[in-house]
C-alpha cells in the first residue's frame, strides 16, 4: 500500500522482521562478532540510506517573503529617511518627515565703482543726513528715492543700496535683497521685475518726503 503525502510526493511503506543469528566459535570470537553486529546496527543511516528506506528529511526553514508580511507596518528610520539636498545633523523638533530645510545663503553685494554720489544736488550724503532713517527699510526707500530723482534711475540692486549704505557709514544688513523684500511686503514700497531689480513707486516716495531727522522711528 502506497500513503500520499502533502506536495505529491509518494513514499513506500517498510516492514521490518526481527532475525536470529547462530554463531559458533569460542568466547573470543563470538564476544568480536557482537561487537561487529552491535557496530553496524548503531551505525548512523545516510542521507541516501534514509532517502532509499523512504525517510524524509526534515523541511528547511524558508525566511517568510514579502507576501508573508502583508499587513505589517514598518516603522520608517526618521534619521536615515532624510533625504538627498538636507543638511547634516539631527532634524529639528517638528520638522516634515525629518527633512531639514537647507539654510538659505544670500546674495554678496559689489560695490559700485563709479557710484557719482558727490555729483548732482543733493549729493547723497547731504541727503543722507537730511533723511538720517534709523532702520533699513526706510534706508533702503531713501537710497532710491536719492538715484530716482538726483541720477534719473528707476531701479536699483543690492549693489546700489550696499554702495550706498557703505559711502555713508550706515551699518549694513547681512541680506540687504530681505530688507528691500520686507519694504515690498510690509509697506508696498517697491515694485520689482523679479531679475534682482527694484523700483521704488509712489507710495514709498511719500514717505521719504515726509520723514525728517530725527522721526523715523515713527514713519
Amino acid at each position: 500500500m502506497v500513503k500520499k503525502v502533502s506536495g505529491g510526493s509518494e513514499r513506500g511503506k517498510i516492514k521490518v522482521r526481527f532475525f536470529e543469528i547462530e554463531m559458533d566459535g569460542d568466547t573470543d570470537a563470538l564476544q568480536e562478532s557482537l561487537r561487529t553486529l552491535t557496530s553496524a546496527i548503531n551505525k548512523p543511516v545516510s542521507q541516501s540510506q534514509r532517502h532509499f528506506m523512504g525517510g524524509m528529511a526534515a523541511p528547511k526553514q524558508i525566511a517568510p517573503g514579502p507576501e508573508a508580511l502583508e499587513g505589517e507596518v514598518l516603522e520608517e528610520d526618521e534619521e536615515e529617511s532624510s533625504e538627498a539636498g538636507t543638511e547634516v545633523g539631527t532634524p529639528p523638533s517638528g520638522s516634515k518627515n525629518g527633512r531639514q530645510r537647507a539654510k538659505r545663503t544670500p546674495p554678496t553685494p559689489q560695490i559700485l565703482e563709479k557710484p557719482g554720489f558727490e555729483d548732482g544736488e543733493p549729493t547723497w550724503p547731504a541727503f543722507a543726513e537730511l533723511k538720517s532713517p534709523d532702520n533699513d527699510v526706510l534706508r533702503v526707500a531713501v537710497v532710491a528715492t536719492w538715484f530716482k530723482r538726483v541720477k534719473g534711475l528707476d531701479a536699483i540692486t543690492i549693489d546700489h543700496a550696499y554702495t550706498a549704505y557703505k559711502f555713508v557709514d550706515w551699518p549694513t544688513p547681512d541680506d540687504i535683497g530681505q530688507t528691500f523684500r520686507n519694504a515690498k511686503r510690509t509697506k508696498n514700497w517697491f515694485g520689482t521685475d523679479g531679475a534682482g531689480s527694484w523700483t521704488i513707486n509712489i507710495i514709498g516716495i511719500n514717505a521719504v518726503d515726509k520723514l525728517k531727522k530725527g522721526d523715523g522711528a515713527q514713519s
